[in-house]
């Protein structure tokens, strides 16, 4: 198991996206990770924190979010994001994860970690063109993480723990 960067561990829960928008977002990410010498990662869905080490018999249909626009705030985690509509199915999901009411939660797919100027978010966010309208979600992956993401160190020790497809 590797180190992590801040000393302490989260296990996080995350929805992956299903091709063909795995592959789009996997591009874009590369793309603006090139571009502004930011961490490569996979998109995803951050469901929560949780317990779960396994999700060895978890059953749950895939889920379709509707993708609702583009963009950005001051924190790490969420330099450039697609913003995504919040479902009873999603809310339906979290809550068997155990996650359900633990505070403010809006669903979103990060595309870039990097500092960037405020100017500079606000133009990707009006120049990206998503090629999809909505986003199927198809598997579910337990990764262990720092408890607060703030730099490429941090990102960089993400460790898959667990995954599994949803049917």
């Amino acid at each position: 198991m590797r180190e992590m960067p801040n000393e302490r561990a989260a296990t996080v829960l995350w929805l992956l996206p299903a091709e063909p928008a795995r592959a789009a977002l996997r591009a874009l990410v590369a793309r603006l990770a090139t571009e502004y010498k930011a961490p490569l990662f996979e998109p995803h869905l951050t469901l929560g924190s949780g317990s779960l080490n396994s999700l060895k018999d978890f059953a749950c249909e895939p889920i379709r979010l509707r993708a609702v626009g583009l963009d950005f705030t001051a924190q790490f985690t969420r330099t450039l994001f697609v913003r995504l509509e919040f479902s009873e199915k999603l809310a339906t999901l979290r809550h068997s994860l155990g996650i359900g009411n633990t505070g403010a939660f809006d669903p979103h797919i990060s595309l870039l970690y990097a500092e960037v100027s405020e100017e500079r978010k606000a133009q990707l966010a009006r120049s990206i063109a998503l090629p999809f309208a909505s986003i199927l979600f198809d598997s579910l992956a337990v990764i262990r993480c720092p408890d607060s993401t703030n730099s490429r160190a941090d990102v960089e020790s993400w460790e898959v723990v667990a995954s599994q497809e949803l049917l």
